[in-house]
């Protein structure tokens, strides 16, 4: 059983612990585990390239103000299209993950969030350093 805490803040939609999927062009992904997370990690001059989506589908507009990137959830769903664009990304990276989780986005942003934690853990960086 999975347990999260949320913690009460001003804005408390950036703060929501929820997948947000950021595409550029057909073979770049990255996963954010909030909108707040997504924000900090988009640079203003990308902002025309980039593709941003929740993992229920729902559609994220991006803007800018004084270089401070801000992602704003619409209406808009496209639930397929992100499994499409998920799937296009598993098939042709080398993580060696089965395209088909892009079926469940929620969970293909666990396994994949997880895989990258796993890989920049301090302890790797220190065994890598120390070799």
């Amino acid at each position: 059983m999975l347990r999260v805490t949320l913690m009460v803040v001003a804005d408390p939609i950036r703060e929501v612990v929820r997948a947000v999927f950021v595409f550029e062009g057909r073979a770049d992904l990255s996963i954010y585990s909030s909108i707040r997370e997504a924000e900090g990690g988009t640079e203003v001059y990308d902002l025309d390239v980039l593709s941003y989506f929740f993992d229920d589908g729902t559609v994220l507009t991006a803007s800018a103000h004084d270089y401070q990137v801000r992602l704003t959830p619409i209406s808009e769903r496209r639930p397929q299209e992100l499994r499409d664009r998920l799937r296009e990304y598993l098939a042709g990276s080398k993580i060696g993950l089965d395209p088909a989780i892009a079926d469940d986005p929620s969970a293909a942003a666990l396994l994949l969030l997880e895989r990258e934690r796993a890989t920049n853990t301090p302890r790797r960086w220190l065994a890598w350093m120390f070799r």
